[in-house]
C-alpha cells in the first residue's frame, strides 16, 4: 500500500514508477499510477454492477420473446453482461499493471485483449439496440 506523504519528504524519497514502456518515470507519476489504479478498480467494481443488471434484466426480458422487438431487447441484455464482465477482467488486468513495479507484460496483455474482445461486443450490442429501434426502415 502507499505510505502516507509528510511535508518534509522531499522528493528523491517518493517511489518513482514506470511509465508505459517500462521507464522510470519522473517524479509525480508514483502518486497518479495509484489514482489509476484506484480507478481501474473503482471501473471495475461498477462494470460488475452494471453487469449484473444486465444479467437481471436478461432474466427478465429473455423469458417473453414473441416479437423481434423482445429479441433484440433480449439480445441487447445478454450483450451487455457479456461485455461489462469482460471490461471487469480488463479493469482488474489494468489495475494489475498499473500496481507493479515495472510493466507486466502478462497483465498489459490481458488488459488491452480483453478491452479489444469488449469492444466488439459493445458494437454487436449496438447492433441489436439498432434493429430494435430502426425497424422502421425495413
Amino acid at each position: 500500500l502507499a505510505r502516507p506523504l509528510r511535508a518534509s519528504m522531499a522528493l528523491e524519497d517518493l517511489e518513482p514508477c514506470c511509465d508505459g514502456a517500462g521507464r522510470r518515470a519522473a517524479w509525480g507519476s508514483w502518486a497518479s499510477t495509484r489514482t489509476r489504479s484506484g480507478v481501474d478498480v473503482y471501473q471495475a467494481v461498477l462494470r460488475l454492477a452494471n453487469g449484473a443488471t444486465a444479467i437481471r434484466g436478461a432474466n427478465k426480458f429473455c423469458q417473453n420473446m414473441t416479437n423481434d422487438n423482445m429479441m433484440a431487447v433480449c439480445s441487447g441484455q445478454v450483450n451487455s453482461a457479456i461485455y461489462n464482465m469482460i471490461f471487469v477482467i480488463g479493469c482488474v488486468a489494468q489495475a494489475i499493471n498499473d500496481c507493479a513495479d515495472s510493466v507486466s507484460k502478462p497483465a498489459a496483455c490481458v488488459a488491452t485483449v480483453t478491452g479489444f474482445v469488449a469492444n466488439l461486443d459493445v458494437i454487436a450490442g449496438t447492433a441489436s439496440s439498432a434493429t430494435q429501434t430502426c425497424n422502421l426502415w425495413y
